[in-house]
């Protein structure tokens, strides 16, 4: 365990108020922050939890981190609120690190089944990867890739105002991809680019524009 990370989520959350959180739709609760996809549905419906709810995946959590029962104790002690921000951390920590290449993201998207949860926390890591990779990182997510954020981005169309945020991420990812010329040629280049891009700047999707 590094023990330093812990010392930096418990001292973070001591420093400032927690963030509010949007209301994202209704999903399934996990039942183990040690597996990465059950942590996707933990980061995304942590919002939605009661206290008792909290309690048991913190006390998850603790056990994957292989603290001893003394190191536990001062955590158990600290204020739900506080228990809440560190699951959400430790979710998107573990999301972060599923990911590493470009061919990593475009398998994970390329599966029909992706719950929406799953969806949002891939694209949300693609688009942190896109703006701070290099430029041969995004270029070798070329044009796979960019199908692949095209794809979720048709599907936000599809669907309810739930998909908002995952459309704002495809949007940023996009963004990302045209900030070099190679990027931006490959999307002048895909038939139903510009369209769907278009599509998304509408007065009914405020968060979006």
């Amino acid at each position: 365990m590094n023990f330093k990370k812990l010392d930096k989520m418990v001292g973070g959350l001591g420093s400032s108020k927690s963030k509010s959180r949007g209301t994202p739709g209704q999903l399934p609760k996990a039942n183990s922050l040690g597996d990465f996809n059950e942590a996707e549905e933990e980061g995304w419906s942590i919002g939605q939890m009661s206290d008792r709810d909290i309690m048991e995946e913190f006390e998850k959590m603790l056990e994957n981190m292989n603290l001893s029962e003394e190191k536990k104790e001062p955590l158990r002690m600290l204020p739900i609120s506080k228990k809440r921000d560190m699951l959400t951390m430790n979710s998107k920590t573990m999301a972060r690190n599923k990911f590493d290449s470009p061919a990593d993201y475009i398998q994970y998207l390329s599966n029909p089944e992706l719950s929406l949860a799953k969806k949002y926390s891939c694209i949300e890591s693609l688009r942190v990867a896109l703006t701070n990779n290099s430029l041969e990182w995004v270029q070798d997510f070329g044009n796979k890739g960019l199908k692949q954020v095209l794809n979720v981005l048709n599907e936000c169309f599809r669907n309810d105002s739930k998909w908002d945020r995952v459309q704002l991420e495809c949007i940023k990812c996009l963004k990302a991809i045209m900030n070099n010329k190679v990027g931006l040629q490959n999307l002048f280049d895909h038939k139903e680019a510009l369209t769907l891009m278009a599509r998304s700047i509408s007065p009914t999707v405020p968060l979006v524009m």
